[in-house]
């Protein structure tokens, strides 16, 4: 059973992708429920309220290939759903000068970084692998960074969101054949992507500002909306008028348009 739910793990491109297709799964005639949703017809949500929701302050994660340990970290939260890992987040005091725009971003891309020249070095440069067995390893590897469903980092004002941080391995791992190592310009790259979280009340004071963000990102309801629809919590700004509307994705396109007739706004 361990070994399916693995292999179905592997090959989604991330835990919500994989929740989503196996809320369940089933070999020999066993089931495992894996995640309950909510609003049941039968149960309500009385099985939703059975999922364990678990965060864990500094997990190390430690990867070993042929009894070697060539990578290590230690992230600042970790986030769990009945064991089953969803992702992690950086934390930076803006009270010691640092914070998460500068700090924060650059602490996830350095720790993806160096995992990818890790896997370079171990893994990529040794030619008594096969490609097949490169990218199993890469796929065991690199899951804490690649398969999460989003990674942030916080500090008391802003959250910065990054989803499918795995779209610029090919470009790292490139630098390092090249023997560059260029870690400044990867960063330049993943900045761009690395974006902020828009508040919907952005000019509450710092505790409620502070209780949005995180509620937004790791609060029941939005994790289980993160796994039927994934990118959900992301949301998009238009402006008409010089007047600023944020949504979410999943907000149709028809919806804002009668919001924007309703307010006598011309689209």
């Amino acid at each position: 059973m361990i070994e399916l739910i693995q292999e179905r793990c592997g090959s989604s491109r991330n835990k919500a992708l994989f929740l989503n297709a196996n809320k369940s799964v089933a070999l020999q005639g066993i089931k495992l429920h894996l995640f309950y949703t909510g609003d049941s017809v039968i149960h309500d949500n009385a099985l939703f309220e059975q999922n364990i929701f678990s965060v864990v302050q500094e997990l190390p994660y430690k990867y070993r290939c042929q009894d070697q340990l060539f990578y290590s970290f230690r992230p600042d939260l970790a986030f769990f759903v009945n064991g089953i890992y969803l992702g992690y987040s950086e934390l930076k005091s803006n009270y010691t000068n640092q914070n998460a725009s500068k700090n924060g971003r650059g602490k996830v891309i350095k720790d993806y970084f160096e995992a990818v020249k890790a896997y370079y070095t171990y893994v990529d440069a040794n030619a008594m692998l096969s490609e097949k067995d490169k990218e199993a390893v890469r796929r065991d590897f690199l899951k804490v960074f690649e398969k999460a469903i989003h990674i942030s980092t916080t500090d008391i004002k802003d959250t910065y969101v990054i989803r499918n941080i795995s779209d610029f391995f090919d470009d790292i791992l490139e630098t390092c054949r090249q023997g560059k190592f260029d870690r400044e310009e990867a960063e330049k790259r993943v900045m761009k992507v690395f974006k902020p979280y828009p508040l919907v009340n952005p000019d509450v004071d710092k505790k409620d500002k502070f209780k949005e963000l995180f509620t937004a990102h790791y609060g029941k309801p939005f994790i289980e909306k993160e796994i039927l629809y994934y990118n959900f919590i992301e949301r998009d700004v238009y402006v008409y008028d010089k007047i600023m509307i944020v949504v979410d994705r999943l907000q149709l396109r028809s919806q804002l348009d009668a919001l924007m007739l309703n307010m006598n706004i011309d689209t």
